[in-house]
């Protein structure tokens, strides 16, 4: 950290481009989500580690920040964690990974790390890994370092030495699934997959890709500062204006020696909303700035300005004024009112009728936004509530149909066992209608002919009716799964996300609930 603060410059472009906003980088404005790619392959070590150890607690502060979850909701992917997440050494990077291996599920969130070596991470990390994907590997040291992240438990199928054999000649694009959600292990291949494999992109090949989709900030250039400067001043300026003495004034000096001032109004609230039904309880702070002149009739506050960033407001300014400025001239209003008393109340009545607590609601599910949260923050945990009361519908629906289902296929195995019964007792018949028909040829009695008939016939019917049976029981398990595809299509249409309806709503302001803290002529130097 101190190498790459004392680095200057290079420093500069950390301060550069967007900020590490992790709900921004996941869900755009509508509360859509998104693919935030971040390549450090042009780094230095201590500028990686110093990314991936803020990118990894800037992870953490904004998942801690979610309600829990049992559903999947973000997915954090890292591409060859070597050096990151090691077994001996200790690194910034290594605690925040291994605490979202811990308690990522929790809140809904996904953690994928890549590596060539299994050797290369951290035995605790292992083991809070629920899934396992695993190539061939080639030394004795990954194998071994696999068969103890298994814990003893290899599964029903296959014993160590099996597996030890298997993963040192699994085929290319065959993999050895072992996962916390199956009961044994099993092997898979991928497809084909449509990809030249490039390698690493470099800078300018990223910033070519990307060139449609940044934002195009204008280069500036600081001007220096003037020296042995002649003191001039324009028409209109007076060395000395006349205020009443109670006005609190303060002055903000330029950088290049300007000695033209103009005046402006800097006023810091605060705002309190509560309302008990809602349990909202919320404070606002303002910095508004509403530049005057001597034109001015009266306060317009609505063209005010609120200086968010600058938390202090006027009350770091310095009260002296520099030496050989001009002023601006003054509206009488302003130059007369006495501590400022009547800006402050029209200040006052201006936020009351203006300002409100922007909220978000929805019918169904029946949730509100918090304060604060934006339209798109609120659409995603709408979204997100939806997931979880989908997937709880999806799981009753399939125990449902599991157990119909069950039931049909115990019908149908007993129709079948029944048809393959019926199917035997023909081929008897058959063959004892043979032996009487053969007897009467032999002269013994004709009536045996007709009897061994009748009972062939009596078979054949028997099992044309097993076959039925057997074709109604396979129709009616057919007839199941197109029930429930249509089940969980009509689910998934009822908690689509894009099916709710978000309303706006607001909560009024109480004149007693406006507290204006300071009120301050300030003036500025021009530009």
């Amino acid at each position: 950290m101190d190498q790459l603060i004392g680095g200057g410059s290079t420093f500069k472009t950390w301060m550069e481009g967007d900020t590490l906003d992790i709900q921004r980088m996941l869900y755009d404005e509508e509360g859509k989500a998104k693919i935030a790619i971040f390549s450090i392959s042009h780094l230095s070590d201590d500028e990686r580690m110093f990314f991936v150890t803020l990118l990894l607690n800037k992870y953490i502060a904004w998942m801690r920040r979610q309600s829990g979850a049992s559903s999947l909701k973000t997915i954090l992917y890292m591409d060859e964690i070597f050096g990151f997440f090691p077994p001996t050494s200790n690194p910034p990077s290594k605690e925040p990974m291994l605490l979202l291996l811990k308690q990522a599920r929790a809140f809904g969130v996904g953690v994928v790390l890549s590596t060539q070596n299994p050797v290369d991470l951290d035995y605790k990390g292992l083991s809070n890994i629920g899934t396992w994907f695993i190539g061939r590997l080639q030394t004795t040291q990954d194998i071994n370092r696999v068969i103890e992240g298994l814990g003893g438990k290899t599964g029903s199928s296959y014993d160590k030495k099996e597996i030890r054999k298997l993963l040192a000649n699994l085929s290319k694009r065959t993999f050895f699934l072992k996962s916390a959600h199956l009961d044994d292990i099993r092997l898979f291949s991928t497809r084909w997959v449509m990809s030249y494999l490039k390698g690493p992109l470099k800078r300018d090949e990223i910033s070519a890709l990307m060139e449609e989709r940044k934002s195009q900030t204008p280069a500036t250039t600081p001007e220096s500062a003037a020296t042995g400067k002649k003191i001039t001043r324009k028409s209109g300026y007076e060395s000395y204006i006349s205020i009443d003495k109670s006005i609190p004034q303060c002055f903000r000096p330029g950088f290049g020696g300007e000695n033209h001032y103009s005046a402006s109004l800097m006023a810091t609230l605060n705002l309190h909303f509560f309302n008990q039904t809602r349990g909202i309880d919320f404070n606002e702070s303002y910095c508004l700035e509403l530049p005057i002149n001597k034109g001015s009739v009266d306060l317009d506050w609505e063209s005010a300005s609120n200086e968010a960033e600058s938390r202090q407001c006027f009350k770091k300014l310095p009260k002296t004024a520099p030496s050989e400025i001009s002023y601006a001239p003054l509206p009488d209003f302003i130059s007369s009112d006495r501590k400022l008393s009547a800006a402050s109340r029209a200040l006052k009545e201006w936020i009351y009728h203006s300002r409100k607590l922007e909220l978000f609601r929805t019918r169904s599910p029946q949730m509100e936004s918090q304060p604060g949260e934006t339209s798109g923050d609120f659409r995603v945990r709408v979204s997100d509530a939806l997931n979880d009361k989908k997937e709880i519908e999806i799981d009753k629906l399939k125990e449902r149909y599991e157990k119909k289902e069950k039931t049909l296929v115990d019908r149908l195995q007993r129709a079948m066992a029944k048809l393959e019964k019926e199917k035997g007792d023909t081929t008897n018949s058959y063959i004892r209608a043979g032996a009487r028909i053969l007897g009467a040829l032999l002269g013994r009695s004709p009536s045996t002919i007709a009897t061994a008939g009748t009972s062939v016939l009596k078979e054949r019917g028997d099992v044309g009716r097993a076959e039925e049976r057997v074709k109604k029981y396979q129709a009616d398990i057919e007839e199941l799964g197109y029930e429930l595809e249509e089940k969980l299509d009509e689910v998934a249409e009822e908690y689509d996300p894009d099916n709710i309806e978000i309303e706006e709503f607001a909560i009024k302001l109480r004149k007693t609930d406006i507290v204006v803290d300071g009120i301050a002529l300030v003036w500025s130097a021009e530009q």
